[in-house]
């Protein structure tokens, strides 16, 4: 449902989807807040800010690390630069859907959970997939999260690329 770039400049890269691929408005996040965030094993402290925005059923994520700890991004960009990093799917059941990669031979190498109670994990898929995998625990807040975001792409002009404010 999900696929993720990341990019030098979540600003300019907001700017280019919504003129070059009509895509918006996104819904930013800056420097988002973890509870507990581990990176191959251990706590990192990596400083993140995210976009979102839908194109028809398919999010778009836009990831911006701002600091050097640690994270599935910060490796990204030092193999990579930049560009798709993961593609994401929901989860009705993280430990189930775990053990069930693990059994594939499909390592977690990060697993967050954010200060609003979203949970994550990555997965080193690569060989398999071409990018690695985010699990998305879902929740009733989550669903109408997206949903509002789905409603905001239907709806918008195509003037400002991002996303009024929740009310």
């Amino acid at each position: 449902m999900q696929i993720a770039y990341v990019v030098d400049d979540l600003h300019d890269a907001i700017a280019k989807w919504a003129r070059d691929l009509l895509v918006g408005p996104f819904f930013v996040y800056e420097h988002v807040k973890y509870r507990q965030l581990m990176f191959r094993g251990k706590p990192s402290a990596a400083d993140v800010s995210l976009a979102f925005a839908f194109t028809g059923d398919l999010q778009i994520e836009l990831v911006q690390q701002h600091n050097d700890a640690p994270s599935v991004y910060r490796e990204f960009l030092a193999r990579k630069g930049t560009g798709v990093q993961h593609m994401g799917a929901l989860s009705d059941d993280l430990v189930a859907d775990t053990v069930q990669l693990k059994a594939l031979g499909i390592d977690a190498v990060q697993h967050g959970i954010s200060a609003t109670g979203s949970e994550t994990i990555y997965f080193e898929s690569e060989r398999s997939l071409g990018s690695m995998l985010e699990l998305i625990q879902t929740s009733d807040g989550l669903r109408a999260s997206f949903a509002r975001m789905k409603r905001a792409a239907q709806d918008w002009n195509g003037k400002n690329p991002y996303a009024p404010p929740k009310r």
